[in-house]
């Protein structure tokens, strides 16, 4: 879209204008006064200033953005099952970058007053993890450079920058974490953060990953990630052995990791993360048990993690499919999200249609679905395949479309083959059980997303 943009001799702006028009797509602007706050910040403020996003409107559970290029809203992709339905509406660059502003006021005036206690780390610390869960972030990547302390957040598994700290903020940051890695934090007015900490090697100091989470939340199981069957037994396996090395890989594949690496962090187990190459190294050497890998960077991290895990090292890793296939994992998960259904109002229930059938045979096999769905429970032993039904979304006032967050579909994989269910058949198995839909697994198979 922004190659259109800029082919006409019109201004972004009129050019924008413009496209609304052909699109049927509302074209707005106000002023900063205008926004309204609780619709601003449903969108945490580094994913608004890195993609021209903004939201500045919300009624009846519905929100409407601003943004410069549609595409944009592919960002919040991983973010949709926390986010209300959104509205999008092109916009200038100026209301844009006045809602920014604004945007970052709010944020000064809400946590600007404890970041700016550089000399009372634990104050600085609170600040940081509140500022932090504020934006949606599963980890805080602080960097020290020559000159200041870089804070990074990971928020739908990509990194943004987050806020330059003052240097001497890291010695005080990293005095105030809890010295056995993991503990709580009070974050004032009964409300606290769990917290993981994990350290590396850098040029200018010590790199800190703090992963953190509101404590007493309702923790991830990889049961409740979408897990079961047989594939969830394999996974349980590897975790008991703790051997080999397990890689992850698709759309979610940072909250799966997560959720392993919660549950293999024990006071029992020497467990080390890396962030790259350098960092591996390091790990490698501290002779851990377990060493965790997010998003592996390049080729060289690969072939360390392979090595390390010939050296008996237990070692766990997500990685682009691109990565993936230079690495032989002893067990893949692949990973993919679909809309799961609202749970307020009943579910409409229907046969495949022949023409979905047809879809669904050229990618599935129909007998492990069949099978999986009678030895777990979700269908009586001796109802006959064409007369299972699957499930249908049903529109209410909280969820217009049905559908209300979403849930994990996973393919496993060891050197003898898929364990259990494909990617697809999965899906197919969702729809049957009602986590799902039929609609959503048939737009599944349809996009091929299920090969990648």
């Amino acid at each position: 879209m922004q190659t259109w943009l800029r082919a006409s001799g019109q201004s972004d702006d009129e050019r924008r204008h413009a496209l609304a028009h052909d699109l049927g797509v509302p074209f707005v602007t106000f002023e900063r006064h205008e926004i309204e706050p609780e619709a601003l910040m449903c969108i945490p403020e580094p994913l608004c200033r890195a993609h021209n996003i903004l939201a500045f409107k919300s009624r009846d559970g519905v929100v409407e953005v601003a943004v410069l290029d549609l595409d944009a809203l592919e960002s919040l992709k991983p973010l949709r099952a926390h986010l209300p339905r959104l509205l999008p509406r092109l916009t200038t660059e100026a209301t844009i970058k006045g809602g920014l502003v604004r945007y970052q006021q709010l944020l000064k005036e809400k946590f600007g007053p404890m970041l700016a206690e550089v000399k009372n780390p634990v104050h600085l610390l609170r600040g940081l993890v509140s500022h932090a869960l504020h934006s949606g972030a599963s980890a805080i990547h602080l960097d020290p450079t020559a000159d200041a302390l870089r804070v990074r957040y990971r928020i739908g598994g990509r990194l943004y920058d987050g806020l330059t700290l003052p240097k001497e903020a890291h010695a005080g940051i990293a005095n105030a974490l809890p010295a056995s890695g993991s503990g709580t934090l009070e974050l004032g007015f009964a409300d606290a953060a769990n917290m993981r900490v994990h350290t590396s090697p850098g040029v200018h100091g010590k790199k800190i990953v703090v992963h953190a989470h509101r404590h007493g939340g309702a923790g991830r199981t990889i049961e409740s990630l979408g897990f079961h069957g047989e594939a969830l037994e394999r996974v349980y396996r590897a975790l008991s052995r703790r051997e080999g090395l397990m890689l992850i890989t698709g759309v979610g594949k940072t909250t799966l990791l997560d959720t392993l690496t919660d549950a293999l962090d024990s006071l029992h187990v020497a467990l080390v993360r890396a962030h790259d190459a350098p960092g591996l190294r390091a790990a490698f050497k501290t002779d851990p048990d377990i060493v965790v890998m997010d998003d592996v960077p390049d080729r060289e991290s690969a072939r360390l993690l392979v090595n390390g895990a010939k050296r008996g090292v237990f070692v766990v890793a997500s990685a682009s499919d691109d990565i993936a296939q230079e690495i032989d994992a002893d067990l893949l998960i692949t990973t993919a999200v679909l809309d799961r259904l609202c749970t307020k109002q009943f579910h409409d229930t229907r046969k495949l249609s022949r023409s979905e059938g047809e879809v669904f045979e050229q990618v599935t096999n129909f007998a492990p679905v069949f099978n999986a769905l009678k030895e777990e429970g979700k269908i009586p032993t001796d109802r006959p395949w064409k007369d299972v039904v699957f499930a249908h979304p049903v529109p209410c006032t909280e969820c217009p479309n049905g559908y209300k967050g979403q849930v994990g579909i996973y393919e496993v994989a060891d050197r003898g083959g898929v364990v259990g269910l494909t990617l697809a058949e999965d899906a197919l198995f969702k729809a049957a059980e009602g986590t799902t839909s039929i609609e959503q697994a048939l737009s599944f198979v349809e996009s091929g997303e299920e090969m990648a």
